[in-house]
C-alpha cells in the first residue's frame, strides 16, 4: 500500500430535494509520545465558498494509537450533482489540538443518486440518463507537447468532449489523473475509471500488484462524484480475483453509488 492510509470519506444517504445526511469519516493517528485530545470540525462550503453545514466531534487518542471520525448532519435543500447541472460542494476538514490546528482536507462532494438497470440503463437523480461520449487515453497528449501539459490544458480537452454534446469518458487502461477527474467533476463528465493497466491473461506473480494498484486507485478517487464506475481492467480474472476486487469496493467505497 502506497497510500498508507485510506484518507478521509464523504458522502450522502436519505437524499430527497428537502435535505440529505452527509457523513464524514476521517481516520487519524497520533505519532506523538503523549495521549491528545483532538476535534475534528468539518465544513460543507457551497459553490460559492459559503458554509451550509458545520460538524464537529472530539475524541481522546494515546500516544501511538489510531482512531477513527464518523461525523454526520443533515444538509438542507441540497443541490444535485449530474452532467447538465454538475453542482459541487466542498467538504473542508481541519483536525486542531489543544486550539491550534495541526492538519487539514478539502474534498469535492457531490450529491447524486444513481441507478443501473439491465434492461434501460443508468438513471441518475431519478432521470434516465444516454451515456454518450469518448474512449480517451490518460496522456491527453497534443501536438508538441505530449503530455507535459499544464492542468489547464486538461481541461480544455475535456471542455471540447463536453461542448461536442459528450457526458462521458473511459479512460483507457490507466486512470485518469487527478486534473482531469477534477475537471470531470467540474464540467459534469460522468467517467468509467480504470484502476490496472494490460490486457493479457491474468498470472497469479503480477495479480498481487494489480490489486493494490486497484485498490489504491479506489482509495485515492473515492470522494470525486464523476466517477459512476470502476473498472477492473480488460484482463480476463477468476472468480477468486474478480472477487477480491468487489471486496475493495465494498470496504473503501460502500456509498459511493458506483
Amino acid at each position: 500500500s502506497f497510500l498508507q492510509t485510506a484518507g478521509p470519506y464523504v458522502y450522502a444517504t436519505e437524499i430527497s430535494a428537502e435535505s440529505a445526511n452527509v457523513h464524514v469519516e476521517v481516520p487519524i493517528e497520533n505519532s506523538r509520545p503523549t495521549g491528545e485530545k483532538v476535534e475534528l470540525i468539518a465544513q460543507v462550503l457551497d459553490r460559492n465558498g459559503l458554509t451550509v453545514l458545520t460538524m464537529r466531534h472530539e475524541v481522546d487518542v494515546v500516544a501511538g494509537a489510531s482512531a477513527k471520525f464518523s461525523l454526520s448532519g443533515l444538509l438542507p435543500k441540497p443541490e444535485s450533482w449530474e452532467s447538465d447541472y454538475p453542482y459541487l460542494y466542498r467538504v473542508v476538514c481541519a483536525l486542531e489540538v489543544n486550539g491550534q490546528t495541526v492538519d487539514t482536507s478539502e474534498i469535492p462532494f457531490g450529491i447524486r443518486t444513481v441507478k443501473w438497470t439491465s434492461d434501460k440503463g443508468m438513471f441518475i437523480n431519478g432521470h434516465h440518463e444516454k451515456l454518450h461520449g469518448w474512449g480517451q487515453k490518460p496522456t491527453d497528449e497534443w501536438p508538441g507537447l505530449g503530455a507535459a501539459q499544464p492542468d489547464w490544458m486538461h481541461f480544455l480537452t475535456l471542455n471540447l468532449m463536453k461542448e461536442a454534446g459528450g457526458n462521458w469518458v473511459r479512460w483507457g487502461h490507466c486512470a485518469g489523473g487527478p486534473a482531469m477527474i477534477a475537471a470531470c467533476d467540474e464540467l459534469g463528465l460522468m467517467v468509467e475509471q480504470p484502476g490496472v493497466d494490460g490486457e493479457s491473461d491474468t498470472v497469479r506473480a503480477a495479480w498481487k500488484l494489480r490489486a493494490s494498484a486497484f485498490r489504491d486507485m479506489i482509495i485515492y478517487y473515492r470522494n470525486d462524484p464523476s466517477i459512476l464506475i470502476w473498472e477492473g481492467g480488460n484482463q480476463k480474472v477468476t472468480r477468486e480475483h474478480a472477487a477480491e476486487l468487489r471486496n475493495y469496493m465494498d470496504v473503501y467505497d460502500p456509498h459511493g453509488g458506483r
